[in-house]
């Protein structure tokens, strides 16, 4: 199943040697925030870069356009950061978390 996929992928999109590097610093990031040897902490890590990669760079335009009345609507993308910034969110997480915690949210395994 992951090689059709693959291929199909490859049709669909052109190929690059590094077509996949740009999700290796989230994943990396995930892995070490949740904790190294800790499923539970693989999956919660992965929770918190993507919720914070998507809160900091999302587009809320159409989300005030819903919930605030036609006078205070927004003329532009209400962004707090560009998605060009994705990656600095997703290391700034891996940073912080090993600032104040080297081990991960859920303890890892020890060496």
């Amino acid at each position: 199943m992951a090689t059709v996929g693959g291929v199909l992928y490859g049709l669909d999109k052109s190929y690059k040697p590094f077509v996949y590097f740009n999700n290796m610093l989230p994943i990396f990031a995930a892995a070490i925030v949740g904790g190294i040897g800790n499923p539970y902490g693989a999956f919660l890590g992965g929770y918190v870069i993507a919720f914070a990669e998507i809160l900091v760079t999302y587009a809320y335009k159409k989300f005030f356009i819903y919930l605030l009345p036609e006078f205070l609507e927004p003329d532009s993308l209400v962004q707090l950061l560009s998605t060009d910034y994705k990656f600095a969110v997703s290391f700034s997480i891996l940073v912080i978390v090993l600032l104040f915690r080297p081990s991960g949210i859920f303890e890892g395994k020890k060496i």
